[in-house]
């Protein structure tokens, strides 16, 4: 049972396998199905497909689709929307670009193994006389390595959190505590962070 903010909720773990089989909350209540490998299929609001190899290469919320492809090494390298991404040769996930025009969406700048800032850029105007200005943002990350604050370079507003949250992330990330527009951070080890949007 966890509590937060003298709010309640149950989750249920099946005693056979372990896994989460369903929980009160946060809302919406779930109540998750599973393959026989233990990938989430559904948890009664999302459906969830993957590959043979086990990658999760489809997620339908009503009808709202994300597709994924993955390279062998199993990093996501495209999305349904057309994005994609760009891996170092570590692996961590250094970029996300636009695969229809090119531009930078955002890109991860790491102190070793940390993400310190992410950079995006902000474009005004029409070809041929668009403006591109850049945007940095500073990355404040717990003891694993996981972002927890973004905040603006320029000003210091925080412009994501997830600082206030249980320990096992059942409640999303403050994706826009400041007002401003979403900023899309990576988790730890240079997982981008998607978030599932629920009707």
């Amino acid at each position: 049972m966890l509590m937060a903010s003298a709010t309640t909720h149950t989750l249920t773990i099946s005693p056979s396998s372990n896994r989460l089989v369903s929980t009160t909350g946060p809302a919406p209540a779930k109540s998750n199905t599973y393959d026989a490998a233990g990938n989430l299929l559904n948890d009664g609001t999302i459906q969830y497909g993957y590959s043979p190899r086990g990658r999760l290469i489809k997620v339908t919320n009503g009808s709202t689709v994300m597709q994924s492809r993955y390279k062998g090494l199993g990093q996501r390298v495209e999305k349904s929307n057309g994005d994609v991404f760009v891996y170092d040769e570590e692996g961590p996930l250094i970029g996300e670009y636009s695969k229809s025009t090119g531009r930078m969406q955002r890109e991860i700048v790491y102190l070793g193994n940390e993400p310190v800032a992410l950079l995006t850029q902000t474009v005004t105007g029409t070809a041929p006389s668009q403006v591109f200005t850049p945007n940095v943002f500073y990355i404040y990350n717990d003891h694993l390595g996981t972002p927890r604050v973004i905040t603006q370079a320029t000003d210091n507003a925080i412009r994501w959190r997830w600082d206030d949250a249980d320990p096992f992330g059942l409640q999303p990330p403050n994706e826009n505590p400041s007002g401003c527009a979403d900023v899309q951070p990576s988790h730890a080890g240079g997982q981008l962070h998607q978030a599932r949007k629920r009707k």
